[in-house]
């Protein structure tokens, strides 16, 4: 622990070696909520593993057409974090965002057996790993961007510290936007056909971001 001199010379501090430095366990249990819930939990068949290198960039950056840019505040987390899944599992970068995927290494010995071999592996990933990362940047504006590139040194990272930020926040966007929905009533003086396209707009904005309002709500 610290002490500070009583004297009037300036403090001196000491620190105690001895006492563990422990984790904040509330920054702790929300990074590990963060990273299971950044696997995909789709009910379809995704590649068991990563798929043959053979469709072009051109290729692969068509399956992102779809995906839409994120929104500053993140209202649309959900939806986007959906068709993300949807595109990277077309594109052949799932294996990127599984947690428990373990890259390959940069082979260091030229005369090791399989080095050429190990060499290409590491290349393929490598060039996967910097289009994936490219691509979901894209889709964020400079602020995010920066704040979730800080200290990452994969794509994974990226994709972890964004569900961390914004899977909270978009629920609870949706949540308020439930709300008001559900206070949203039609008054004797109000047109009937205004209240119903204003309903239906709510209605609209939930499910656009990522929301679900059952029949039996309506």
């Amino acid at each position: 622990m610290s002490s500070v001199s009583q004297s009037g010379e300036e403090p001196v501090f000491s620190l105690n070696t001895e006492t563990p430095i422990q984790s904040d366990p509330i920054s702790t249990r929300i990074r590990a909520t963060a990273t299971a819930k950044a696997t995909s939990n789709s009910p379809f068949i995704a590649p068991v593993e990563p798929p043959s290198n053979q469709q072009t960039n051109t290729q692969r950056t068509d399956h992102f057409a779809q995906v839409p840019k994120l929104a500053p505040k993140g209202t649309n987390f959900l939806a986007f974090k959906e068709q993300w899944h949807i595109a990277i599992a077309a594109a052949g970068y799932s294996h990127l965002f599984d947690t428990s995927f373990i890259p390959p290494t940069n082979p260091k010995d030229p005369e090791a057996p399989g080095y050429i071999a190990e060499l290409t592996i590491f290349q393929s990933y490598t060039r996967l790993e910097s289009q994936a990362r490219s691509l979901l940047t894209a889709r964020l504006d400079d602020r995010l961007m920066c704040k979730v590139m800080k200290g990452s040194t994969r794509v994974l990272d990226i994709w972890v510290k964004l569900v961390e930020q914004l899977q909270v926040k978009s629920e609870i966007a949706i949540s308020d936007m439930k709300a008001d929905w559900e206070q949203h009533t039609c008054g004797p003086k109000v047109n009937l056909i205004d209240f119903l396209a204003e309903d239906q707009e709510m209605v609209d904005e939930i499910e656009n971001a990522g929301g679900e309002v059952s029949d039996s709500e309506f």
